[in-house]
């Protein structure tokens, strides 16, 4: 099983952005990713970041285009 790759990027004071990977499209050999927001600490984007990357692992992660 291959690392799934993600990072937190601070967007304001309280605000964090979280980028991970999805998986590669197999139509077009791309990487596709997700990003959210997180409100709080650099603490709590953490741990979102790990909740999404379990999940994604798991295989019950929702489709981001929803």
């Amino acid at each position: 099983m291959r690392r799934r790759v993600g990072h937190i990027r601070q967007r304001s004071p309280d605000s964090f952005e979280v980028r991970y990977c999805l998986g590669i499209d197999p139509a077009t050999g791309k990487r596709k990713t997700a990003t959210a927001t997180v409100r709080g600490s650099r603490k709590d984007a953490e741990r979102e970041l790990r909740k999404r990357l379990v999940a994604v692992d798991k295989g019950d992660r929702a489709d981001p285009t929803k």
